[in-house]
């Protein structure tokens, strides 16, 4: 470590000194070891060092000044950070995902487990559920006969085509989206990919199934709770 590298974290011990600090940690690289140190001296806190925080992989243009190496770095951060493509990675480097994942864990981040994958197949399941007693229902309550009887007349009623149309196509859309998300999650690298993509999906298929209910103050509106004459 410089000189001028020892004096910014002394500065740093300075502004840190309100706080009560218990714990340090630290990547193994030597500088930020070094830097660590320093500060464990000041505050009497014990250092702890995890291959979580090293900075990330650069693979083949680690320890190179080459032109080349520099560009590929700026092409890879713009591509995470402007694009969003968190899959991109320098040659023989680690991707975004990868570095994220890697530090999330150390952060104690929830990994994704059996039971996670369980509650989206619950939700898809209840889901197929309630579309086959929706399937039922539309079909002895005469929604389909209305539907049926004169397509023109229910599509220019609000409240009848509502239900005669509109529900239940959005539902299935919406449950299309819940089993998309099943098997988006089944299907992703890492247990970030999969939180991900089950929250997109989830999210979508259950903003749907809102839009699908007929509140009130709507033209279709049914009351919230219906207790069918046993209050």
């Amino acid at each position: 470590m410089t000189e001028k590298g020892r004096l910014q974290v002394e500065i740093l011990a300075s502004r840190l000194a309100a706080y009560q600090v218990t714990r340090i940690f630290t990547s193994p690289l030597m500088r930020a070891v070094q830097s660590a140190e320093i500060l464990a001296e000041k505050f009497g806190a014990p250092v702890e060092q995890s291959e979580a925080l090293r900075e990330y992989d650069v693979g083949i243009w680690e320890g190179s000044s080459d032109p080349d190496g520099w560009e590929e770095y700026r092409a890879v951060n713009e591509a995470w950070m402007l694009r969003g493509e968190y899959e991109r990675r320098m040659q023989g480097g680690e991707s975004f995902d990868e570095v994220y994942d890697r530090f999330s864990g150390w952060l104690g981040k929830k990994t994704y487990t059996s039971a996670d994958a369980r509650s989206g197949s619950l939700y898809a399941g209840l889901f197929d559920l309630q579309l086959l007693l929706g399937v039922i229902l539309f079909f002895t309550k005469g929604w389909f006969g209305v539907l049926a009887a004169d397509m023109g007349a229910a599509m220019s009623t609000a409240s009848v085509r509502f239900f005669a149309v509109e529900h239940w196509l959005v539902m299935i859309v919406a449950l299309i989206f819940a089993h998309v998300g099943v098997g988006a999650a089944k299907k992703a690298a890492t247990d970030r990919l999969k939180f991900r993509r089950s929250a997109l999906w989830f999210v979508l298929s259950f903003l749907l199934m809102l839009a699908a209910i007929p509140w009130p103050g709507m033209a279709a509106a049914r009351p919230l709770f219906r207790f069918f004459g046993l209050f």
